[in-house]
C-alpha cells in the first residue's frame, strides 16, 4: 500500500518509565522501496519528543477511505536545514483497523436539538453538547429525557470549509448521569438518518475534518 507525502500521522510510544503511552503528531515526508519512511520528529504537547535508535512505533494513518495501522521501528534522526526529521523501517503489513464511517471522535461542539414536546405536541430546540461523533451518529448531553425512537433534528456548527449541518435523527439510548451542571444531565445516543449517500458521505468529511483541525491542535476538544 503506497502512502502520499503529507499524510497526517499519530505515533504512539511508551512513555520512559512504560507507565503510559504517549500519543504524538507527525506528518510523513518521503518513502522508500524498502520499506523505509522519512516523517516528521514526534511533537508531543507541542514540543519535539526525541526518540532514540531501535524505539518501536505504533503508528496510525488516516486515509480517505480508512484508518491504518502501520508498525514501524526507529532507525535514526536526521536534522536538515534546522527540521528535524526521523527515518522508520516498516515492519509487517500496513493494516486496516476501522471503517472511515465508523471512526468515532472525542471532541465537544455546541449544537442545537430540534424535538417535539409530547404535552403540546410543538416543536421545540434545545441547546446541547456532544461528546463524541461519527459518520453514523453522535453522542451528546442534554437537559431532557427522550425514548429510544424519538424523532430529532440536530444542528451541527458551521467550521472550516465544512458547512453546518442538520441532519434528522432517531434517539437510540438516553439515561441520567451526574453533572454539576443542569443543562446536560442526560447521555443521549442519536442514530444518523442519511437520506441519500452523499449526505452520509457529507457527515464523515465533517467528522475528518475536526480530526484533522484537533491534529493541529485547533480549538474543537
Amino acid at each position: 500500500m503506497e502512502l502520499k507525502i503529507g499524510t497526517k500521522l499519530l505515533v504512539f510510544v511508551d512513555s520512559e518509565d512504560g507507565k503510559e503511552t504517549l500519543e504524538m503528531k507527525s506528518t510523513l515526508e518521503g518513502a522508500g522501496e524498502d520499506g523505509r519512511y522519512l516523517i516528521t520528529a514526534p511533537i508531543y504537547q507541542m514540543r519535539l519528543h526525541p526518540i532514540p535508535a531501535g524505539e518501536m512505533l505504533n503508528i496510525k494513518i488516516y486515509d480517505r477511505s480508512a484508518i491504518l495501522s502501520l508498525h514501524a521501528k526507529v532507525v535514526k534522526r536526521v536534522k536538515k536545514e534546522n527540521l528535524h526529521y526521523v527515518i522508520i523501517q516498516q515492519y509487517g503489513k500496513i493494516t486496516r483497523i476501522q471503517r472511515r464511517e465508523d471512526f468515532r471522535l472525542e471532541v465537544m461542539l455546541d449544537a442545537t436539538l430540534d424535538y417535539i414536546d409530547p404535552e403540546d405536541e410543538t416543536e421545540k430546540t434545545l441547546r446541547v453538547h456532544t461528546s463524541d461523533i461519527s459518520g453514523g451518529g453522535v453522542s451528546i448531553r442534554g437537559a431532557i429525557e427522550f425514548k429510544n425512537g424519538d424523532n430529532v433534528t440536530i444542528h451541527l456548527p458551521q467550521h472550516g470549509k465544512q458547512d453546518k449541518v442538520i441532519l434528522p435523527c432517531v434517539v437510540r439510548r438516553c439515561f441520567p448521569i451526574e453533572s454539576a451542571v443542569k443543562a446536560y444531565r442526560y447521555n443521549i445516543g442519536l442514530q444518523f438518518v442519511h437520506e441519500t449517500q452523499r449526505a452520509k458521505e457529507n457527515m464523515i468529511q465533517y467528522v475528518f475534518q475536526l480530526q484533522r483541525e484537533q491534529s493541529k491542535g485547533g480549538k474543537h476538544r
